[in-house]
């Protein structure tokens, strides 16, 4: 049942990823993902416009949350940066 709504999910993101047209796109995968497979993000990267910008996150984790940092992610100097990065690039 997992495999199946994993797979079902993929196959949205990639239609959504093939209409983005030129609208601004930043993709997040960590390195060792229990979820996603690395292959999927591959399939995803091969077929998005050449503006769409990633960034594979070293570890497990796309934000780094711990204790009070879920109500902080800030906290997550890194994670903060690339969005707020992304964001002023594009908004």
């Amino acid at each position: 049942m997992i495999k199946l709504v994993a797979n079902k999910l993929i196959c949205i993101f990639i239609y959504q990823i093939k209409h983005l047209g030129q609208r601004p796109a930043l993709i997040i995968h960590s390195s060792e993902d229990s979820q996603i497979p690395k292959e999927n993000f591959r399939r995803i990267i091969e077929i998005a416009p050449d503006h769409v910008e990633t960034w594979i996150r070293d570890g497990g984790l796309l934000i780094i949350l711990n204790g009070d940092n879920f109500i902080s992610p800030q906290a997550d100097k890194e994670y903060v940066d690339r969005i707020i990065g992304f964001l002023t690039r594009h908004f």
